[in-house]
């Protein structure tokens, strides 16, 4: 029984280890103020901490988004669905320029700082790609996709 108790037990602290989700109680309240600024009206917001920062994943106004906020209460970055209609068109005329065969499936517009980025998901049938553009429609393969 006591072996029983304690792979039970071991298991659950395995499983809770490698769950990063964390409870708004123990989100320090300058991180919390960041998005309650940043981003009045966030609803259903969902806290991850990711190494020493803290990602939030909330709607606003029907959008999706997710910030990074580090523990000082500043913002790092965060992301937004787009549709593809609301791509820049330089980044649309790259896309059907050199991916005519992919469909875009996903848009996520980055922004850092001043930097405004978009990552984009190509899909055909037999393939799926991840790409970052600038907003000139230049890709960037220094940029890391950030899912």
């Amino acid at each position: 029984m006591k072996v029983v108790f304690a792979s039970v037990l071991v298991g659950a602290c395995f499983l809770s280890a490698c769950s990063d989700r964390i409870r708004q109680s123990h989100v320090p309240s300058v991180v919390q103020n960041t998005v309650a600024q940043q981003f009045s009206n966030a609803n259903g917001i969902e806290w991850e901490k990711e190494k020493q920062n803290y990602e939030a994943e909330f709607v606003k106004d029907s959008v999706e988004y997710k910030a990074i906020i580090d523990p000082s209460g500043s913002l790092v970055k965060y992301k937004q669905e787009l549709t593809a209609a609301q791509l820049p068109a330089a980044i649309l005329q790259t896309i059907q320029a050199q991916y005519k065969d992919f469909v875009i499936d996903e848009v996520e517009k980055i922004e850092q700082g001043s930097q405004v980025y978009y990552q984009v998901e190509l899909e055909n049938k037999l393939k799926e790609m991840h790409l970052m553009f600038r907003a000139d429609g230049a890709i960037d393969t220094n940029l890391k996709y950030w899912d």
